[in-house]
């Protein structure tokens, strides 16, 4: 469970945005850095607002010490998920963010609550960084096509 949860570090979601960026797909790999920003910008300060202890486990040693609400793992692995499913297969994107989700409340670092409010700031900010997306390459449609 160890190796799913670390799926969900923002560590390893700016590699994985820097390899989408370094591979050619700089428009994806823009949208899913605004995204991890917006959405990790919001969870901790609500992390810090609130903060919430963590639960009381066996495991607690090998907790961070932040907050417990909401949980960070789970908002970035459901960002990604939300910008990547809009590329490549959103099931899979889903499921994978949803076991993450599960590993964080399996290892005892978050409540379920936690899991719950960081999915929803993760999906909620990849779908409002995908939008402006469409909304600037419309505009830019329009635009070229009016000086063209």
């Amino acid at each position: 469970m160890l190796s799913i949860t670390a799926l969900g570090s923002i560590t390893i979601a700016l590699l994985i945005t820097g390899l989408i960026y370094s591979e050619g797909e700089k428009k994806l790999g823009e949208t899913l850095l605004t995204g991890l920003i917006l959405s990790s910008t919001l969870t901790y300060s609500i992390k810090y607002a609130v903060a919430r202890s963590r639960p009381e486990t066996m495991m607690s040693n090998l907790i961070a010490s932040t907050p417990s609400f909401p949980s960070g793992h789970t908002t970035v692995a459901f960002t990604l998920a939300a910008v990547l499913g809009s590329r490549f297969n959103k099931k899979a994107m889903y499921s994978l963010a949803a076991l993450i989700a599960i590993s964080r409340v399996y290892l005892g670092a978050h409540y379920p609550s936690d899991i719950l409010v960081g999915a929803f700031i993760g999906i909620t900010s990849g779908k409002i960084v995908l939008k402006r997306k469409q909304i600037y390459t419309k505009l830019s449609e329009t635009i070229s096509s009016t000086f063209s």
